[in-house]
């Protein structure tokens, strides 16, 4: 007998879901900008654009179609909101934190 979590129910999945899609763009952008010696600064660069794109990729390719099943458009666009509110707000605590250090 397998020693199995029970499945998160689907609208705990995507918030978890869009945490880490967020959490990873802010991160690719912090390593960008310190591999070309720029610092986290002002604004969050990201686009709701860019948000759709990583939300798309993340939640409709082969994985995440096994782990959240087919999401209607409704749901996509509440995810790329979630994710680019969740970058966002962790872009702006990374630069507040950057700045009080510098």
């Amino acid at each position: 007998m397998k020693n199995e979590q029970p499945a998160l129910p689907l609208s705990e999945a995507l918030e978890a879901g869009s945490l880490a899609v967020g959490d990873a763009w802010v991160e690719r952008v912090r390593h960008d900008l310190r591999a070309d010696n720029r610092p986290t600064a002002g604004g969050w660069p990201g686009t709701l654009r860019e948000a759709r794109a990583r939300t798309y990729a993340y939640f409709t390719n082969e994985a995440g179609l096994r782990r959240f099943g087919v999401l209607s458009a409704n749901e996509l666009e509440l995810v790329v909101r979630a994710v680019y509110e969740r970058a966002r707000n962790q872009w702006l605590a990374c630069a507040q934190m950057d700045d009080e250090d510098g």
